[in-house]
């Protein structure tokens, strides 16, 4: 349903968190993050292209799009989230923290489970 044209490209940040979570299609994330920098070139869909590199596993492209494209610009919950994730997968526990912070401050914008796992991150 929401990649029907109908809609164009107004969910991809959810069919992104769809494919790297629920359904585990880290490629077909990286597809549509892709085609959504075609679209528009923002430190927001460059955080989706870079989640979906690093679920890909393709960590060492993540982090330098990550670096040129995404560090120090303003983000929203999910993406801080997402970039938190990256940092501690990065073992940058330091970095990751913070990400986590900023993204809890976001939690009504953000699913019951992110949350729950913030809280769980926050705690660690």
């Amino acid at each position: 349903m929401a990649s029907d044209t109908m809609y164009g490209n107004m969910y991809n940040k959810y069919l992104i968190q769809l494919y790297t979570g629920i359904l585990h299609d880290d490629a077909k994330a990286e597809e549509v993050a892709k085609k959504e920098l075609e679209n528009r070139t923002t430190p927001q869909t460059y955080s989706w292209y870079v989640w979906s590199l690093f679920c890909n596993n393709k960590i060492d492209e993540a982090y330098t799009v990550y670096k040129k494209n995404v560090s120090g610009k303003p983000l929203e919950g999910l993406e801080l989230y997402w970039m938190g994730k990256l940092m501690k997968g990065l073992n940058k526990g330091y970095n990751a923290n913070e990400f986590f912070k900023e993204a809890v401050k976001n939690r009504c914008d953000l699913s019951p489970s992110v949350v729950k796992d913030l809280d769980d991150l926050l705690k660690e």
